[in-house]
């Protein structure tokens, strides 16, 4: 059954990198007798490697595929297997509603790998009508330990409003989805890019 339409700071980190060969026998003695490390035989060689960085920012969806259960016959998916697993997954979230945004709003939650990966897990369909509206987008994934996730996009009949429906079988894995405010905007620019969430709870 259908749902219903209605319902940094950047730092340089420094990392110490020990090499060389295990102290032989009487090292212990040569340290206190206040022989340099570098000039005693068998001793380790200490050097300090300067490493610059800054933090990287990973999308909650990396580590998912496409859902088995669902393309298990081409990149195309199965619409009917997508409907099964939809009627049995024990949990969900409460719909996201769905508003649009500028570009600019846009690239800086964007993730490319994220965008990629709910392409290839988008199934063929071509809408189904549901009371108040209409279905228009399916996704199905798994996550690496056989864990599914499902979305479903439905569009409202004449204000032409979107709400996101979220089911699995894995509460935690649906609030590491989308359990903060970061990480919903960051799987609705993936699913949807140029809309976002529009700030609610998404667990009763």
């Amino acid at each position: 059954t259908w749902v219903t339409a209605d319902s940094k700071k950047k730092e340089d980190e420094e990392t110490s990198v020990t090499s060389g060969v295990s102290q032989k026998s009487g090292g212990s003695k040569a340290e206190s007798d206040g022989l340099n490390d570098v000039d005693k035989p068998g001793g380790e060689q200490k050097q300090n490697i300067v490493v610059p960085g800054e933090p990287m920012a990973l999308s909650p969806m990396i580590g998912l595929q496409p859902c088995p259960f669902v393309f298990f016959r081409d990149g195309c998916g199965d619409v009917d297997s997508f409907r099964f697993l939809w009627s049995r997954m024990p949990c969900q979230l409460i719909p996201l509603k769905l508003i649009s945004i500028s570009e600019s709003q846009e690239t800086s939650s964007v993730s490319y790998d994220a965008m990629r990966l709910a392409a290839i897990s988008t199934v063929a369909f071509e809408g189904d009508p549901v009371p108040g509206g209409m279905i228009t987008r399916l996704w199905a994934f798994m996550s690496p330990n056989g864990k599914r996730v499902l979305f479903v996009l439905a569009e409202q009949g004449e204000d032409k409003g979107k709400t996101l429906h979220t089911r699995g079988d894995d509460k935690q894995l649906l609030l590491c989805l989308a359990g903060t405010s970061s990480a919903r905007n960051g799987l609705v620019s993936a699913l949807e890019p140029g809309l976002r969430p529009f700030q609610q709870e998404i667990v009763n």
